[in-house]
């Protein structure tokens, strides 16, 4: 249980000698294999050469759709934000 809020916490298993039994890594997501990273990296939006044309807004907002039609994940990586 997470003593900041309420909410029950997750724990995995660590295969890092010294770092099981540590509550703080363990419950951190696993980590996600280098093959799986360049996976996720390796795949390109879709992009017209007009998009540099747009309004800062408009690039903006076009990269929030990139980010959204990848699920809006960093590669499932440890970030604050991801979590």
């Amino acid at each position: 249980m997470c003593f900041m809020t309420g909410q029950a916490v997750q724990y995995y298993p660590e295969t890092i000698p010294a770092f099981k039994g540590n509550p703080i890594i363990e419950c951190l997501r696993p980590r996600v294999r280098t093959t799986e990273i360049i996976k996720e990296l390796a795949v390109r939006p879709e992009y017209k050469p007009t998009d540099r044309d747009g309004s800062p807004e408009d690039r903006g907002m076009l990269t929030q759709m990139h980010s959204a039609a990848s699920g809006g994940r960093c590669c499932g990586l440890r970030t604050a934000a991801g979590r």
